[in-house]
């Protein structure tokens, strides 16, 4: 029996027993206990000598045409299931999934908190090395006050002239500045370019998780990726100040904590801009030809 074609639940290939989320490219690990199996359809009893069936009709004395076809008769029409493909489970009753599932309005499981952490240490390793091989030059220059005067006061083992060092104002803000704005800027155009793009930056494609709006399926877009990613970027920003980047710190610590323990599994970011971080690629999870913006029902809610 081939794969489905859509994403959804369906009878687990290795244990009836059971249904197994399938995300659209591959079996997920996700499964869940079937309670009630599909009942297949019963025949109505025909007189045989009233009736008699051809070629998928049903035609009454005389070859007269008017009654119910098979496929109408058991509930089904032409085409509604291709050869050899499994039929999405729609029976699926309530609370036999595992505690600890959480899934989109459609049925599309939820990202794990440890997945998320995961990719978004990744996206700070890669995002750190670009920043280091585009701007490095820049923020070297920029500290290069201080580390000539770290340097001297070493050399002299003066200790009071190692308590006297302030970095802040060693500092060339010439180059510290746009060094420091371009690294904003760089962070821009990674998180809201590839979440905007397809829903993955480099460590979500890692890892097999993805971001979608919370009502549909689909990569979010440039609007919904960039309010996103705006409370990150404003703690970020209130967080190099110097009153207040102590009090910013706790949401932005909170903001990365809080998919731990929220039901839908969203960071205060994923709130703002209504968004979910779910298993599987945007491009496996968009709506079937021929149904514009409705993603298919897979009985789980």
């Amino acid at each position: 029996m081939g794969n489905p074609q859509n994403p959804g639940w369906y009878e687990d290939p290795q244990d009836d027993s059971q249904l197994r989320y399938f995300d659209g490219v591959v079996w997920s690990k996700h499964t869940t206990p079937r309670q009630t199996r599909p009942q297949a359809p019963q025949p109505q009893p025909v007189d045989p000598t009233l009736t008699w069936r051809h070629e998928g009709n049903v035609h009454g004395p005389g070859g007269g045409q008017g009654q119910q076809s098979p496929y109408q008769q058991y509930g089904q029409t032409p085409g509604q299931q291709g050869p050899g493909q499994p039929a999405p489970w729609r029976q699926q009753p309530a609370g036999t999934a595992p505690a600890n599932f959480r899934a989109a309005p459609d049925g599309t499981p939820l990202a794990s908190y440890w997945q998320r952490v995961g990719a978004y240490l990744i996206d700070a390793l890669v995002l750190g090395i670009v920043t280091l091989v585009l701007l490095g030059w820049l923020f070297y220059r920029a500290m290069q006050p201080f580390f000539s005067a770290l340097a001297d006061a070493l050399e002299t083992n003066d200790p009071s002239a190692l308590d006297a060092l302030d970095p802040l104002a060693l500092v060339d803000m010439q180059y510290f500045v746009p060094a420091v704005v371009l690294s904003y800027l760089l962070g821009v155009l990674y998180h809201v370019g590839f979440v905007a793009r397809s829903g993955q930056t480099p460590g979500k494609r890692l890892v097999g998780i993805s971001v979608r709006r919370r009502d549909r399926a689909g990569a979010p877009g440039v609007a919904v990726a960039a309010r996103r990613y705006a409370l990150p970027l404003l703690l970020n920003l209130l967080g190099s100040l110097p009153v207040i980047g102590s009090l910013t710190v706790i949401g932005w610590i909170l903001d990365l904590l809080w998919p731990a323990w929220d039901d839908q599994r969203q960071a205060w970011h994923d709130k703002v801009a209504d968004t979910l971080v779910v298993q599987g690629s945007q491009q496996a999870q968009t709506a079937p030809p021929g149904q514009p913006g409705q993603p298919p029902y897979h009985g789980l809610r």
